[in-house]
This record gives structure tokens, C-alpha cells and sequence, in this order.
């Protein structure tokens, strides 16, 4: 789907594996009830940290959340990295 987007397999699989987890973070956010916005405050960071606008580079290209606010993000949501990690790999076989 997205590889006339950037021409080569790898891209694609880097875009897809970002995009799903993005996405498996919103569906923990969802199912714990709790905003984009609520969820950076209580991680200390600037509110629109984790908005969809920062969630790509100037160029385009996906950006990943740093180890650290994914460590804050899943505490305050009480999820276990290997739980996350599961998720995202399950759902990138789609």
C-alpha cells in the first residue's frame, strides 16, 4: 500500500511498524480512558507532545517515540513493555 510512497521495501516496513505503534499506543489510551493530552501532561511532558502533528520529522518521515516517554506512557497506563511489544508485533503480521 504505501510502497509507491517511498520506493523500497524497507521504508515501507519502517513507516508500517512506526504506524502500528502509534496506533496500539492509541488503543491502550482509549482503553484506559484517558487523552493524548492527559496522558503527556502525567508523563511530564509539554502537552502537545504526542499529538498526531509530532508524530512525524519536518521531511515527513515517522517519528518514534523515545524509549524513555514510552516507559513513562505505559506506566501511568499500566501496561507492561513485553504486553506492548506483543501487540505491536501481532499487529504488524496484518
Amino acid at each position: 500500500m504505501f510502497l509507491w510512497l517511498y520506493g523500497n521495501i524497507s521504508e515501507v516496513l519502517r513507516y508500517i511498524s512506526t504506524l502500528t505503534a502509534w496506533n496500539e499506543l492509541n488503543y491502550l489510551l482509549r482503553k484506559a480512558l484517558i487523552s493524548v493530552f492527559a496522558l503527556a501532561k502525567g508523563a511530564g511532558l509539554d502537552a502537545a507532545a504526542l499529538n498526531k502533528s509530532k508524530r512525524q520529522l519536518l521531511d515527513g518521515q515517522p517519528r518514534w517515540i523515545s524509549t524513555g516517554t514510552l516507559r513513562k506512557i505505559l506506566e501511568i497506563i499500566n501496561t507492561k513493555f513485553s504486553d506492548f511489544a506483543i501487540m505491536i508485533e501481532n499487529n504488524s503480521k496484518e
